[in-house]
């Protein structure tokens, strides 16, 4: 039998166009949620932290941190050796929150390296808006890399030049003047003119520094030779030989004296006499000394060793020279050794060296 003819149902055609919709608002809806889930995960502090962390590692610094350390010498270190210290030292630098010091729109990180905390950085949502929310970034740094500074500083003679990475420290780089020798503290009161020290300093340097130092004709110092010894060191070759020699024969004449070498006190006493000026204390302590002596079993006492350490021009035909010696002491028994530092202030009479002062130390 034939069916009449019907028009055929929309049923299933509405049917699919409802799922069509469906899946596409649920598409889109997905979309959407998960483009805002994105915004909202890009936008937490911690991910503004974790970059700015990683971006330390890689980068070190930004040139507005590196200016912002105004308390460096930049005049004796360049721009490129502070970057690749403070780089150095944030290589492995982790942040820390600090809730003492933010608050809730505006974040606190410590920033940590080797233990010491070298810096705070400030974090806020700041930025175009994206459904409502604001990406976090560093809106402040505050660095201090105290804990890694150096300092230069060197006391040297008047007139002598100290240089820091071959560039000279200047006035303004000086800080006191007038410094005493420790080894003429006991004769400044008694002698005009002497020498003096004056010390230099940087600022504050990161990462090593190379320091040199020339005299006042600009010859470079050896480093080992920036000690008191070899600053006062000054007599020409000539003056140090005649004062060397004259210094050895009148400690060889004292030191047979004072051992009373075969009871011949007297005669060693008028032959340092002769070199001691009239007024000395000296010669009056070895006055006093003469009734001192007695029996005596030295046979002899000589100086076996002997250095000039120093040889210093005090002024006009007056002379310090700092002198070490051994002798060698022989009696009823073994020979003895015994070492002694000296020190000695003598003038030049007329041609005639004649000693002032003697102190052992």
């Amino acid at each position: 039998m034939i069916r009449p003819y019907r028009e055929k149902s929309h049923f299933g055609t509405g049917l699919l166009i409802y799922i069509l919709i469906f899946l596409i608002l649920t598409v889109v809806g997905l979309i959407f949620f998960f483009d805002w889930l994105n915004a909202y995960e890009v936008t937490q502090p911690y991910n503004g932290v974790n970059a700015y962390e990683a971006a330390l590692h890689a980068k070190g610094l930004t040139p507005e941190g590196l200016a912002s350390l105004t308390e460096l010498d930049r005049e004796h270190q360049t721009e490129e050796e502070i970057a690749r210290v403070t780089k150095e030292v944030l290589a492995d630098a982790v942040l820390y929150r600090s809730l003492s010091k933010g608050s809730a729109n505006r974040q606190a990180y410590l920033v940590q390296a080797d233990g010491n905390t070298v810096g705070t950085v400030y974090f806020s949502p700041e930025g175009e808006r994206k459904f409502n929310f604001r990406a976090w970034v560093p809106v402040d740094e505050d660095y201090d890399f105290s804990a890694y500074y150096q300092n230069v500083s060197l006391s040297v003679p008047e007139g002598y030049t100290v240089l820091v990475n071959g560039v000279p420290l200047d006035e303004s780089n000086r800080k006191e003047s007038g410094i005493r020798y420790q080894t003429l503290q006991d004769y400044y009161d008694d002698y005009s003119r002497l020498p003096t020290l004056v010390t230099y300093e940087s600022g504050n340097l990161l990462g090593e520094s190379v320091t040199t130092v020339t005299d006042s004709t600009g010859t470079p110092v050896a480093p080992e030779n920036l000690n008191e010894a070899a600053f006062l060191d000054t007599c020409s070759g000539s003056d140090r030989s005649r004062l060397s020699e004259f210094t050895r024969e009148f400690i060889s004449d004292y030191v047979q004296f004072t051992a009373d070498v075969g009871g011949g006190h007297y005669y060693y006493y008028n032959e340092v006499r002769q070199r001691i000026t009239p007024d000395s204390p000296l010669l009056d302590r070895m006055a006093q000394s003469l009734g001192s002596f007695g029996f005596t079993t030295t046979h002899s006492c000589k100086i076996i060793r002997d250095s000039v350490n120093i040889c210093c021009p005090f002024g006009r035909n007056i002379y310090f020279v700092d002198y070490s010696y051994t002798t060698e002491t022989v009696g009823s028994g073994n020979a003895v050794e015994d070492s002694r530092n000296v020190r000695l202030v003598m003038e030049d009479t007329s041609g005639q060296l004649l000693v002032r002062e003697m102190t052992y130390y």
